[in-house]
């Protein structure tokens, strides 16, 4: 995605937000993904990846788990964060 900022008098500045996804079913209803992101938006910019897996042991609910690492950079010190989090969706 573009992102645009303009706030007078200043110049318009641009930036970006993007994800790409891998999805690989191992098994019927056990998926493996991978997705790659990056950022760059007024000047703070970071690139992260997540590693997920997800089974769908019905055609209702999924339990999925997921490892997100991200860099940041917005200023003199890059932050490196590592997030994981469990979710159960179940559709109505």
């Amino acid at each position: 995605d573009l992102l645009a900022a303009q706030s007078e008098p200043d110049p318009t500045i641009y930036g970006h937000a993007a994800m790409a996804q891998a999805d690989w079913e191992a098994v019927r209803g056990f998926h493996l993904l991978a997705t790659a992101e990056s950022m760059n938006d007024r000047g703070v910019s970071g690139v992260g990846g997540w590693g997920s897996v997800a089974w769908f042991f019905t055609h209702y609910a999924e339990l999925r788990i997921d490892a997100i690492v991200r860099r940041v950079d917005s200023g003199a010190t890059p932050a490196v964060t590592f997030t994981s989090i469990a979710q159960l969706h179940l559709t109505l």
